[in-house]
């Protein structure tokens, strides 16, 4: 069912990888900001997060695959933050630039997808223990 708790959470995390992240920079730098589009792989990352997290949404008749690409883009915000940090330090002037509130998308990414998957796990162990009733 779409109006579950988990859906919403899905959704959240939906809009904040594919929807502040065209308003939100990644870098702050002296000059000016560093938005997502200016990076190829982290935008294509970013709207893959999201895909993910839409395609979680509508696969709630399978609560497993649900939990399942749940963990999936888990790791992939993961990587997707790690790839952030990792071009901040090799390649950016720590002491002139910083990372923006959009560098940490990922994390807060993570937090609602998180939040679903527990959603999803306690409602899989509702419909077993109504299942065991039976």
């Amino acid at each position: 069912m779409i109006q579950r708790i988990q859906s919403i959470y899905l959704f959240i995390a939906a809009l904040l990888s594919a929807g502040v992240i065209f308003a939100v920079p990644l870098f702050q730098v002296p000059e000016q900001p560093i938005y997502v589009l200016q990076f190829p792989v982290f935008f294509a990352m970013f709207l893959l997060s999201a895909l993910v997290s839409l395609y979680s949404i509508f696969r709630y008749k399978n609560r497993q695959q649900q939990v399942v690409s749940g963990r999936i883009n888990v790791i992939l915000n993961f990587v997707l933050f790690g790839l952030i940090l990792y071009h901040y330090f090799g390649s950016m002037d720590t002491e002139t630039s910083h990372l923006a509130f959009g560098s940490f998308i990922p994390i807060l990414a993570v937090v609602f997808i998180t939040l679903a998957n527990r959603a999803i796990m306690r409602d899989e162990a509702l419909v077993r223990a109504a299942d065991r009733l039976r």
